[in-house]
């Protein structure tokens, strides 16, 4: 069923972590067993902590500064994309997303994404490398899984 990019933002802005059928186990997992994040909307989880830019429908792009790879995440918090890119101090990693979404003939919305990431010193690009070589695979998979609700017929 076609989507157009208007129907697509909202289904991305209204997607919540719960709804991520394939990869709600991995998010429990990785600490996402509290209720109350499953059921709040994705970015939502992301806003306390990242700095976004938002152009409504065609893209959506967030950053933040932090050491994922730490038992217990670490953020060091920026209030603008211009403060995350200027950001240099040692041992940390510069990361978000990027969602574009293009029309296409039809009614349907090109959708893609992709992954923001930029240590900023060797040492935080060596502990980054192992716990992406971990996560990476699971990253695609909540990737695909998000585009799949994307597309999914309203229920």
């Amino acid at each position: 069923m076609p989507v157009r990019p208007q129907e697509a933002w909202r289904r991305l802005l209204a997607l919540r972590w719960a709804d991520l059928r394939l990869t709600r186990p991995f998010l429990l997992a990785r600490g996402f067993a509290v209720a109350r994040l499953l059921d709040q909307r994705w970015h939502e989880v992301f806003r306390r902590t990242a700095v976004f830019e938002e152009h409504e429908p065609c893209s959506l792009r967030f950053v933040m500064v932090g050491r994922p790879w730490s038992a217990v995440p670490a953020v060091h918090r920026v209030s603008s994309l211009e403060e995350a890119s200027a950001f240099t101090e040692a041992g940390w990693l510069k990361y978000g997303m990027d969602f574009h979404l293009t029309a296409l003939p039809g009614g349907w919305t090109f959708v893609e994404t992709s992954t923001l990431c930029e240590a900023t010193d060797a040492g935080a690009r060596r502990r980054f490398r192992a716990y992406w070589t971990a996560i990476r695979p699971f990253s695609g998979l909540v990737r695909r899984d998000v585009l799949t609700v994307l597309g999914r017929s309203p229920e």
